[in-house]
């Protein structure tokens, strides 16, 4: 075991430990914690005695008796010294947590003369007492904490043996005020030079002493954040003479968390001072004259978590960071913001010289979130006015106004001095006045507007002073009217941002594609009568088919002529069947008997128990025969309205051709449901459409007819006459007709 260099002993039952137990032991680190029951490990006197190598010694939950050891560190945690400290000649780091000391010791600490750091947490000012006690024998401490023991007073007096004291740190507790004994004390460690105070209840009256001093004449820094010092302000400015933290020597000066509600440090003065912490306070303007004086080549000031909006910075300061050879305390100072800065004028100066890297400031945005170095000048305003549903900012460069109006119902296009930039989008602005084209404008964006025409002396104004254009998404009229506009439009096209995208409207046209000349054509007279009569007669003959469309078009068919017409080849051409039948099935018997022997021949014709997939969801097989079908054959029957499915397949067919705009559903009607109880929709479309009549003489040629007819062969073949001797000449054209190849 000479090897071992760390041991780590855990009790869990009571036990003893000697000294025999670590004779040999060349070990550096010894642990020793207890997690049985209190004081149920016992050591005996000098146990550490024959650990000559020992550096770093720690126990927990122990009671320890006087121990002599050449450990450097040693952390001493939850327990009690019985007796003396021991033999602890080179000892230079001392950890004491909720650590106690027996009534009857005294100078506990005095054989540890080279101690230089001394620790204490959860400690209680009476073993406070106990273990400092004759601290003047051990004169070498350089570091005291005393943290996080819930202390309303530090015994100052035990300092007075602390003449190579350079770091206090009493962080972390409830101490309230310090007096002016305490003072004196205090400037007895003619060595401080670190100081914390940070992280108790001190208010500004319980500093006072304090904050007046001038004893402290080696300190450098000092944190006494996080303390509700909130009359720090109120006090520097009661005191004229300027001796408030008027410390020579500090270089870092921490007032985080302390209330603070605004910079008031002039006329302090810290030649030395390099860093403030003065994060997470109530500041609200950046002021670099009431920052403390310093001679120091550079300042570096933390400000984040303060409401800071503004900087005391205008023109004469811009001026001074500009010029090179001029001093300024700005240009030695750093500052580290996380500030919402008002974009105005009255930081203005502000934002330039941090654009121009005159000066340092990080943190520092407008309200959008950018930076307030990259916001372009023309945007920091000096006024924001609302009026007419407008937002009309005044910039700070050059006094110009900058209007949004968009989206805000306008009829007109508002008027304001000053103007230079209009965007009056999606609006209601049909005319344009020459009175609204004021010569500061430099740029009107008035896109998805009604504006359909421009009137020459506008047009001419208009583009004036290589003023800049948006007009896409208006209803520009390309006539003889507004001949002048297009041209003006052609002629400065470079000046409207949009112009690639500008059409006529109601035509297919790019206004770069418009010949102006055209737009006033005029017809000799000997043509226009003529052309007038045709298109007359057209429109005449137009007129007379759109009334008679139906009986004509039945006409031609039976007749077998201009079928070409009226065939459906084009548009159907992804169909894969003329006509899906859907029927209740109490009625299959009449359409496997009666309506598949006349329409298989010469129709693909689809029917759920022949060609729908087996498992497939009933919805989509539905759906996809109606889109895959030209037509859809309603057999309407009184079992047909009474069927879900039935209206299921009536609603998709109707929704259907409604969104194709075509008549898409043939209704055959069987009996006498027309009288009878039927859903509104369907009532109603068969209230509004023509529809089949079984029964009717001419059936057969109204069904042939309403079906899909595309082409008709040329060479016509014979078939024999049904069993009801229909005509033959109309089934022979019927059952010729080409339909959809597969």
């Amino acid at each position: 075991m000479t090897s071992l260099e760390s041991l780590f002993l855990l009790y869990k039952m009571p036990s003893t430990l000697y000294p025999y137990h670590l004779t040999g032991l060349n070990i550096l680190i010894l642990v020793i914690d207890n997690e049985g029951l209190p004081n149920s490990v016992t050591f005996d006197d000098d146990f550490l005695q024959p650990l000559k190598t020992l550096i770093f010694f720690m126990s927990s939950n122990v009671n320890l008796p006087p121990m002599s050891t050449n450990a450097t560190k040693i952390v001493l945690k939850n327990g009690v010294s019985l007796g003396d400290f021991g033999e602890c000649s080179k000892l230079t780091i001392l950890e004491l947590i909720a650590w106690e000391v027996k009534r009857d010791v005294n100078n506990w600490l005095e054989p540890c003369r080279l101690l230089k750091r001394l620790r204490f947490e959860k400690t209680s000012i009476t073993h406070l007492y106990r273990i400092l006690q004759g601290s003047s024998r051990i004169p070498s401490v350089r570091e005291l904490s005393v943290k996080n023991s819930a202390l309303s007073q530090f015994p100052f007096d035990l300092l007075l043996g602390f003449k190579s004291l350079e770091h206090l740190d009493l962080s972390n507790n409830h101490l309230q005020s310090i007096q002016f004994d305490d003072i004196q004390h205090l400037g007895t460690l003619k060595n401080l030079t670190h100081l914390n105070l940070s992280r108790n209840r001190f208010f500004t009256a319980g500093l006072n002493y304090f904050l007046l001093t001038e004893d402290l004449l080696a300190l450098r820094e000092l944190n006494i954040s996080s303390n509700p010092m909130n009359g720090l302000c109120g006090l520097m400015k009661f005191v004229k003479d300027g001796k408030v933290l008027h410390i020579t020597k500090i270089e870092s000066l921490s007032l985080a968390d302390a209330g603070v509600n605004e910079l008031c440090f002039s006329g302090r003065y810290m030649p030395r001072l390099e860093y403030m912490d003065l994060k997470n306070n109530q500041i609200r303007e950046l002021q670099i004259e009431e920052l403390p004086s310093t001679e120091a080549d550079h300042l570096v000031v933390e400000l984040q978590g303060n409401p800071i909006y503004k900087a005391a910075f205008q023109k004469e300061d811009y001026e001074l960071v500009q010029n090179k050879t001029t001093l300024s305390r700005w240009k030695n100072t750093t500052f580290h913001l996380e500030s919402q800065f008002d974009c105005d004028c009255e930081n203005a100066w502000f934002a330039k010289a941090l654009r121009e890297g005159l000066i340092s400031v990080t943190g520092a945005v407008c309200p959008v979130g950018t930076m307030i170095s990259l916001i372009p000048a023309k945007f920091l305003e000096c006024t924001k006015t609302i009026k007419f549903g407008c937002t009309f900012r005044r910039a700070w460069i050059d006094g110009a106004v900058i209007a949004n109006c968009n989206d805000a119902s306008l009829n007109a296009i508002p008027i304001e001095d000053g103007l230079k930039e209009l965007y009056i989008a999606n609006n209601n602005i049909e005319r344009i006045h020459i009175e609204e084209l004021p010569d500061s404008l430099q740029l009107l964006d008035i896109r998805q507007n009604r504006v359909s025409r421009v009137e020459p002396e506008v047009a001419k104004t208009l583009f004036d002073n290589s003023r800049r254009l948006l007009l896409d998404d208006n209803p520009l009229l390309c006539d003889c009217e507004n001949k002048y506009f297009i041209t003006k439009l052609q002629e400065h096209k470079y000046q409207v941002e949009d112009y690639d995208n500008l059409t006529c409207a109601g035509v297919d046209l790019l206004i770069n594609d418009v010949v102006p000349d055209d737009l006033c054509f005029v017809f000799p007279v000997h043509i226009v009568v003529p052309v007038t009569v045709a298109v007359a007669l057209v429109i005449l003959c137009f007129s007379l088919y759109r009334i008679y469309e139906h009986p004509i078009k039945v006409f031609l068919f039976i007749h077998g002529l201009c079928l070409y017409c009226i065939k459906e080849d084009d548009i159907d051409s992804d169909c894969h069947y003329d006509a899906f039948i859907a029927f209740s099935h109490h009625d299959h018997e009449f359409v496997a008997q009666e309506l598949l022997p006349k329409l298989d021949p010469d129709y693909k014709i689809c029917v759920h128990y022949r060609d729908w997939i087996v498992g497939e969801w009933i919805p989509n097989q539905v759906e996809n025969s109606i889109l895959h079908s030209r037509k859809t054959i309603i057999i309407l029957s009184k079992d047909y309205v009474e069927s879900t499915w039935g209206m299921f397949e009536f609603r998709m067919a109707h929704t259907n051709a409604v969104k194709e705009g075509r008549t898409r559903i043939i209704i055959v009607v069987l009996d006498d449901v027309i009288e009878r109880e039927m859903a509104a929709d369907l009532r109603h479309f068969v209230s509004n459409n023509t529809y089949l009549k079984w029964g009717d003489p001419w059936f057969w040629k109204k069904l042939y007819y309403a079906l899909p007819h595309k082409s008709i062969s040329k060479t016509k073949t014979e078939v024999p006459a049904d069993e009801n001797n229909r005509n033959n000449m109309d089934n022979l054209q019927m059952r010729t007709m080409m339909i959809c190849e597969y």
